[in-house]
């Protein structure tokens, strides 16, 4: 691929001649000078299949199908990484406000059912359980790090609404914010 070889592909151990003695005899000349035991060697050719060189074709075309399989799907695994490094630095940036699907949709140039996908798939959960986490964790930081108010702090997580912040902060974690920060400041 663009002058560099990603691999190869070899065959072995068949003829591609239905004369196995005619081959056989070029193969016994060219090894004379060889100390050969030429009887074992003649057993073993004689057991090797022969196969057509369309055959050969045919086999050789298959394992460039699946060569190119196996390289097109790491360039999509690699592509999907990137896709995943974006949507992950987009909501990191703007975790401390209020965004929507849309707009991230927009600003990575994907649908929206593709976004889902990729959240189920990579992040093994929906997109609103997903950022409701990342902003748990935020606020998590906060409060073991700073002496900020609690409202602050939900604030700086995207989370607006007190109430909403404590309740969804004691499902996640077991503790109030309060409760979390005093076990937990550093």
């Amino acid at each position: 691929e663009n002058n560099v070889i990603l691999g190869y592909v070899m065959f072995g151990q068949i003829l591609d001649t239905k004369d196995k003695q005619a081959a056989f005899n070029e193969i016994e000349k060219s090894l004379r000078s060889y100390e050969t035991d030429i009887g074992l060697l003649k057993e073993a050719f004689f057991k090797l299949s022969y196969r057509s060189s369309s055959q050969i074709k045919a086999a050789s075309q298959i394992m460039e199908a699946c060569a190119c399989y196996l390289w097109l799907s790491e360039l999509v695994l690699v592509k999907m990484e990137r896709v995943i490094n974006k949507i992950n630095k987009y909501i990191d940036q703007h975790l401390d406000e209020q965004f929507t699907v849309s707009e991230i949709c927009k600003e990575l140039n994907i649908s929206r059912s593709k976004l889902y996908q990729i959240s189920n798939q990579y992040f093994g959960m929906g997109l609103a359980e997903y950022i409701k986490k990342k902003r748990i964790s935020k606020a998590k930081e906060i409060l073991c790090d700073t002496d900020y108010s609690i409202n602050d702090v939900a604030a700086m997580c995207g989370i607006c609404d007190y109430n909403y912040f404590y309740k969804v902060f004691k499902k996640e974690t077991g503790l109030s914010p309060s409760q979390f920060q005093k076990q937990n400041k550093r």
